[in-house]
């Protein structure tokens, strides 16, 4: 979604501020994910961005309507995210299988 290059004080916020025409946004985190740990990922797949929504249709409302969108000229991959990994902090790929649905929403 972005390069770490574009990383600001005001991309969380902007991000929150889109994201709750969906519903209440209860967390936004940016995690860069380590080009050495992952060297398949290319650049706009090292920055991730989770957000917890307060509930289910309001983090399927944002992914329906935000997966494949275009933003700053990168296609956004929207995914629902195990809510159990997101809460241990393990917010990078995993070599398993696709996790259970969630409350969090991989923007």
């Amino acid at each position: 979604m972005a390069l770490i290059e574009e990383l600001d004080d005001d991309f969380v916020p902007d991000i929150v501020n889109e994201l709750e025409s969906f519903g209440k946004v209860e967390t936004c985190e940016v995690v860069v994910a380590d080009p050495v740990a992952y060297p398949s990922l290319i650049p706009q797949e090292r920055v991730r961005v989770f957000v917890r929504f307060a509930n289910y249709q309001a983090a399927m409302q944002a992914l329906v309507n935000l997966d494949g969108r275009t933003y700053a000229g990168k296609q956004i991959a929207g995914h629902l995210y195990d809510d159990i990994r997101a809460s241990l902090g393990d917010f990078l790929p995993s070599e398993t299988s696709e996790p259970p649905l969630p409350l969090r929403c991989l923007i």
